[in-house]
């Protein structure tokens, strides 16, 4: 609510604002340098599955290519996949599976792409060391041996 007692229409509201830290991929393509415009492409995604106005449908084919372009540039680069990026993608995916409007048919695309996602941040996790001491024993078989009862 605002000062002068009048609620603001949060519908008009335009999407969030990415900012725009890489060049366009035209301009990465003409550069001829794969990882920038492997960026550039990933970044073009980001703003469309950050736009409110993108449905669910939509929404799990662009999810699906941005995790491959995630993989993709690590490979490239050499760095691992940013996970607050992972973070932000998960709630975005999260958010259309709450929204009531989703179709039965998005909902199950989505459903694979959070699972893709948490699969990501897992092995992220693990690569970093961070488990959160949930760690299963390697031991070798043994004979057994009743006697040690």
């Amino acid at each position: 609510m605002r000062a002068d007692g009048t609620v603001p229409d949060t519908a008009s509201q335009s999407a969030p604002v990415v900012k725009e830290s890489t060049p366009s991929v035209l301009t990465a393509a003409e550069s001829g340098d794969e990882l920038q415009q492997l960026v550039a492409m990933s970044d073009r995604l980001a703003r469309s599955i950050a736009a409110p106005a993108t449905n669910a449908t939509a929404l799990a084919a662009l999810v699906r290519r941005q995790l491959d372009l995630f993989r993709e540039i690590a490979d490239l680069s050499g760095e691992p996949i940013d996970s607050d990026r992972l973070i932000t993608l998960r709630a975005r995916v999260a958010r259309a599976l709450d929204d009531a409007r989703t179709s039965p048919t998005a909902l199950s695309a989505l459903t694979h792409r959070q699972t893709d996602i948490s699969r990501e941040l897992t092995a992220l996790a693990a690569a970093a060391g961070d488990q959160d001491g949930a760690v299963v024993a390697s031991t070798s078989d043994e004979l057994w041996d009743a006697s040690v009862i």
